[in-house]
């Protein structure tokens, strides 16, 4: 996860750090610390809601995973948020066994690439798209044109305007210039 950037923390049932990895320890700063072994993400409310999610799957476990969404953490430093996820400890695998056994969350947390098109997932939960359409909407509002757009995803070109056009219609533009717009707003008010 290192090697492309992927902040790792692991808690255990208190919520404890029990690792983390080179990246996630470049990350600690303002935005993410550890407070007496336990991780904050982010300040004020942010804070409030990520400690009560991890909280929520310390107790529950994957019953309360299937809503799980990204979280999106406003830096100071940066316009661009953070993206993290959330994840329960499902089963123990024998040979993870004793790297699991401590650990019931795994954090990971990602900073997007400047230039690179917004994460379709985060489109996806933000805008109420469908994954498809936050595919081709990530894509396009990344200033691709629609040709481009629809060779990476090994699409047709009318497929991908046909989907652009309901993108258009569900956000309320009518432009490629205004979804730009719309999903560098994202990283602003995350």
């Amino acid at each position: 996860m290192a090697r492309v950037g992927v902040a790792v923390f692991t808690l255990d049932s208190m919520g404890r750090v029990v690792f983390s990895n080179l990246a996630a320890k470049h990350l600690l700063g303002e935005d993410i610390y550890l407070l007496q072994g336990k991780l904050c993400i982010g300040y004020g409310n942010l804070r409030l809601r990520s400690e009560a999610a991890i909280d929520a799957l310390l107790e529950a476990g994957v019953s309360s995973f299937n809503d799980a969404k990204p979280i999106l953490v406003p830096r100071r430093s940066s316009s661009y948020p953070l993206v993290v996820h959330l994840l329960p400890i499902t089963a123990k695998a024998a040979a993870s066994e004793q790297f699991f056994n401590h650990t019931h969350v795994i954090v990971l947390i990602a900073e997007p690439k400047i230039g690179e098109p917004t994460d379709p997932a985060i489109v996806r939960d933000s805008l109420n798209l469908t994954l498809g359409e936050a595919r081709v909407a990530s894509l396009v509002g990344a200033g691709l044109p629609p040709r481009e757009a629809a060779e990476r995803l090994n699409l047709s070109e009318e497929t991908v305007r046909n989907v652009l056009k309901r993108v258009f219609v569900k956000l309320g533009v009518s432009r490629q210039g205004e979804l730009v717009a719309l999903l560098a707003s994202l990283a602003l008010r995350a």
